[in-house]
């Protein structure tokens, strides 16, 4: 099977698996309570399994610097975004956070996984870490204004955070986990997928899109979130005058190719913003991700050595 087969292979399972979450909650076999419990699943417990079970690849001098890498890129490029975003939406702060931070958790590990296997959810990792910094300092404060606290608790805790410092504890400890918890590690991560995109779809269920339909925000912000960034990343990397790495560039390519980070529903209820723009403006990026992350790969896959 070709690389454009499995992406777009991969991305059709995704869309089936949204459309179960779409039915089940349109049906009410999912109500809100339980699509709650089952992000804080994912979240505190699937996800960071999946990172915790990455981290225990052999790490090469290659790999080392290639982390290395990947962590100066993504704080560059992600910089780079914020300051473009406000040219673009001045006005809208909602905008902005959907603009630049992506859902590179819930969708581009899921990914990248499938895609390219373990060493490239190490590089996803560095990715979050790195922009999580950005999330509980410029994000927050975007989305709150005066009303922000700048949690540095919050960040250190960060579920994905503390995956990555227990996955790098196992991995350089002399004794390896007993086989029977290392199975179930893995059986834990590979829920990531399915349960991830079930949410996602009863998300979409819950958004009233016909609302926001005719606004130009709406495409305004799909359009720089979901094909300006990534392309522009693309040609970053294609100038750039040192080689980096295949697995890396593609990583940061999908990380910046996600869809707006569910975060901003949870930051525009909490400081009693938009909270039905935030949430369809999410569901509307997610579902559009849907074609537009294999164009973006296969773009990539031609363009980037």
């Amino acid at each position: 099977m070709t690389s454009v087969a499995i992406i777009f292979n991969q991305i059709m399972v995704m869309f089936f698996l949204m459309a179960i979450g779409f039915v089940a909650h349109k049906r009410d076999f999912l109500g809100k309570q339980t699509i709650q419990e089952i992000s804080d699943l994912v979240i505190y417990l699937v996800t960071p399994a999946l990172i915790m079970r990455s981290l225990q690849m052999e790490f090469t001098p290659d790999t080392l610097t290639n982390v290395y890498v990947m962590g100066v890129l993504a704080l560059l490029t992600t910089i780079l975004m914020m300051a473009v975003s406000r040219l673009v939406s001045p006005q809208s702060h909602l905008s902005q956070y959907a603009m630049v931070f992506g859902n590179t958790g819930f969708i581009g590990i899921p990914i990248v996984d499938r895609l390219y296997g373990a060493q490239s959810v190490v590089y996803m990792a560095v990715f979050i870490a790195v922009v999580n910094v950005l999330v509980w300092t410029y994000g927050i404060s975007l989305i709150a204004g005066r009303e922000s606290q700048l949690s540095f608790t919050k960040l250190l805790t960060n579920p994905n955070n503390l995956a990555i410092v227990a996955g790098v504890l196992l991995h350089v400890m002399p004794f390896s986990l007993p086989r029977f918890i290392d199975q179930s590690i893995a059986l834990v991560a590979n829920l990531n997928l399915p349960l991830v995109m079930i949410v996602l779809g009863t998300y979409l269920a819950e958004a009233q899109l016909s609302r926001f339909l005719r606004s130009w925000e709406f495409y305004k912000v799909c359009f720089f979130r979901l094909l300006f960034i990534p392309i522009t990343v693309i040609i970053l990397l294609r100038l750039l005058p040192m080689t980096i790495d295949h697995l890396v560039a593609m990583t940061l390519v999908v990380a910046h190719a996600t869809p707006g980070a569910v975060l901003l529903v949870v930051f525009a209820k909490k400081f009693q913003k938009d909270y039905h723009f935030s949430l369809a403006m999410i569901s509307l990026t997610t579902l559009m991700s849907m074609l537009t992350i294999p164009l973006i790969i296969a773009l990539a896959m031609l363009v980037i050595p």
